[in-house]
């Protein structure tokens, strides 16, 4: 486990993870044989052991406890002074609880001591394996560490409705997190019929972002009441037409805050003060857009950039400047279906975006652009995700995460089945984690 630490989280290359755990076996040469003379002259009334076996002992459960909060930090120095602590409480007991069972065994009865010593030795490391297993997929669906659950999938704005309508379809508990359709300051209708067309290779949708608006969505039992209760992190869609309502509309919800884990600012929007020119095709009004949310809210933001520009790196550069915490893309391309026998688009808003897995190869090479732009920050990627190595390929582009959207239309269960493929390729090439493959795209 620490030597993958080491590698994945701390970006140490493998030289340098063993000469860490090298150093670890010297420092043990040392230890042990000191713990073990002092505990030789402790004239404790418990026993000249048992001191140094309880303190040890406690003292390695609080820091491995720790742990998961001193790798949050990302910090290497407190990682390793954390570390050497660990090794001198394991010290503090080993060799003391070692020479115990000479210390309470008769002579005669000491190889059999020995031998079940070392039989419950291995029963508890084959308990420890199917223990610490469990253990860890529960703190990676929790956490996000590991994709052996569901952590790196999430489902996309727009798709999954507001969460009820999946209920009994989906499991809850397995999804990574879910964005819900986005949230104004006022209820809209939305286009009129028809809204959608399935097209080669995908689908065109002008729903024309229908919410029941942020008061509504707050009360209603259907919409945040409802989210409240579901076991996975629920991050709420935002957008408005105007750099004030995006702002009204996240102070909103940073008062309502429980149930909601992180708030999606949908840039896609024309901004009706500057003719209607969409907010995400001008980096310097996206930039705006997110610096007034961000001063309404403390919660954790995320920036869906519009793929529907030319140089995508610099509105990511502007959004994360702002102050977005992490980065969504790409959202849908402007797209025209034509019903021939009529001349007429066939929707009634004459044109959609287009979503689907025709879009992937485009999303890619965009969400490689953005992590060679900003490296250092999250990035959701997502378009024309419908299997596991096609989300497997996102990380490889640079992606943290990878949102999954129109594939759940024909199969609402892809949320289940892409983490379970990912597993298996994972599996086949022998790679751990899929942390490995994050941002790792070769030139």
């Amino acid at each position: 486990t620490i030597p993958l630490l080491l590698k994945n989280t701390y970006k140490i290359s493998d030289t340098l993870a063993g000469v860490v755990m090298a150093m670890d076996n010297v420092l043990a040469l040392f230890l042990l044989p000191w713990f073990g003379a002092l505990s030789d002259r402790c004239g404790a009334k418990m026993g000249r052991r048992m001191p140094f076996i309880l303190a040890g002992t406690g003292l390695a459960v609080a820091l491995l406890l720790l742990f998961p909060t001193v790798i949050g930090t990302n910090s290497l120095p407190l990682f390793f002074v954390v570390l050497g602590l660990l090794l001198v409480a394991m010290g503090l007991y080993r060799s003391p609880a070692v020479a115990l069972m000479p210390d309470v065994t008769p002579k005669p009865l000491r190889s059999k001591g020995n031998a079940i010593i070392n039989l419950m030795g291995t029963v508890g490391g084959m308990l420890a394996l199917v223990l610490n297993n469990v253990a860890i997929r529960h703190f990676v669906n929790e956490a996000g560490e590991k994709v052996s659950d569901y952590t790196y999938i999430f489902y996309c704005t727009g798709t999954f409705g507001y969460g009820a309508e999946y209920a009994g379809l989906v499991p809850f508990d397995q999804l990574g997190a879910i964005t819900v359709k986005g949230v104004s300051p006022f209820p809209c209708d939305g286009n009129p019929m028809p809204r959608t067309a399935e097209v080669f290779g995908g689908m065109l949708n002008a729903i024309g972002l229908q919410n029941p608006g942020i008061e509504r969505f707050i009360r209603d039992d259907h919409y945040l009441p409802y989210l409240r209760t579901l076991p996975c992190p629920v991050i709420v869609n935002i957008w408005g037409k105007s750099i004030e309502q995006y702002a009204e509309v996240a102070a909103r919800l940073d008062a309502e805050r429980d149930g909601v884990a992180a708030l999606e600012i949908n840039i896609s929007c024309p901004n009706v003060k500057a003719g209607g020119i969409a907010f995400g095709t001008d980096p310097t009004e996206a930039a705006k857009v997110v610096s007034a949310v961000r001063k309404a809210t403390t919660l954790p933001l995320i920036t869906k950039l519009s793929p529907n520009v030319t140089r995508i790196a610099d509105f990511a550069r502007a959004t994360v400047d702002a102050g977005s915490d992490m980065l969504s893309l790409i959202n849908t391309f402007t797209g025209l279906a034509i019903d021939l026998e009529k001349r007429k688009s066939k929707l009634a808003n004459f044109t959609g975006g287009f979503s689907g897995p025709a879009l992937k190869p485009i999303a890619l090479r965009m969400v490689y652009e953005v992590h060679q732009a900003v490296p250092a920050t999250p990035i959701i990627g997502m378009g024309g995700v419908t299997s596991g190595t096609d989300a497997l390929e996102f990380l490889v582009a640079g992606a943290t995460a990878v949102g999954v959207g129109t594939a759940i239309f024909a199969n609402p269960q892809c949320l289940v089945e892409i983490p379970r493929q990912m597993n298996d390729w994972l599996d086949a090439h022998h790679i751990a984690t899929a942390a490995e493959l994050i941002g790792t795209l070769q030139k």
